[in-house]
């Protein structure tokens, strides 16, 4: 994934691992209401945020559009999976403490990030059509000119796509579908409609 590639000395946004395993979880959980299934999308969710923050609150933000649109695909009442839903919320609380009370520390030295800062890191749409130039598959064919925010995702990941989207299509793949709407709408930034409201907030 060329993204990834070239933010290589950015040993965080290597670490993704634990995304796709929350999801395995959380599907699980949906479909056999087990309490350790919902615990072990819960300690995904930790992994993720312990990983690297930045995925952990991109994340976060996609299953809170992602689960509700899920939730109609439960094979158990959504009834038995609010209890342990709960417990599994609790613990990513419990244990993300020991995190978040360093970084809050830390907010008087570090200060906020402006939104000219955030402005200047905000993708636009045309950025995922861009490979860097030092991109072998696609540096000439798509050059970047700013150098940065080279977001392309190669051509497998636009394949798998459109693959997911043939028919039949499920109440999942709409899900996920509008999980990546959401994804897609936050890298925008302060260039989106929902980074702004959010920053204000």
């Amino acid at each position: 994934y060329p993204y990834r590639l070239e933010h290589y000395n950015h040993l965080e946004l290597q670490m993704t691992w634990a995304m796709p395993l929350a999801l395995l979880f959380l599907h699980e959980y949906l479909v056999r209401g087990r309490r350790r299934n919902a615990i072990g999308a819960a300690l995904c969710l930790l992994a993720q945020l312990y990983s690297s923050m930045y995925y952990f609150a991109f994340f976060t933000v996609c299953l809170a559009g992602l689960v509700p649109l899920l939730l109609p695909t439960a094979r158990v009442p959504v009834r038995r999976l609010v209890p342990s839903a709960v417990i599994a919320g609790a613990i990513v609380a419990l244990l993300a403490i020991p995190l978040a009370i360093p970084y809050s520390r830390a907010r008087s030295v570090r200060g906020e990030q402006s939104l000219e800062i955030v402005g200047a890191f905000s993708a636009r749409a045309s950025d995922y059509l861009t490979a860097h130039e030092r991109s072998a598959l696609y540096g000439k064919r798509l050059p970047n000119r700013l150098g940065g925010r080279a977001l392309f995702p190669g051509v497998v990941p636009i394949v798998l796509a459109a693959v997911a989207l043939v028919p039949p299509v499920s109440l999942t793949t709409v899900a996920y579908g509008a999980g990546t709407a959401i994804a897609f709408e936050g890298s925008r930034g302060t260039n989106g409609y929902l980074y702004p409201p959010i920053y204000e907030w």
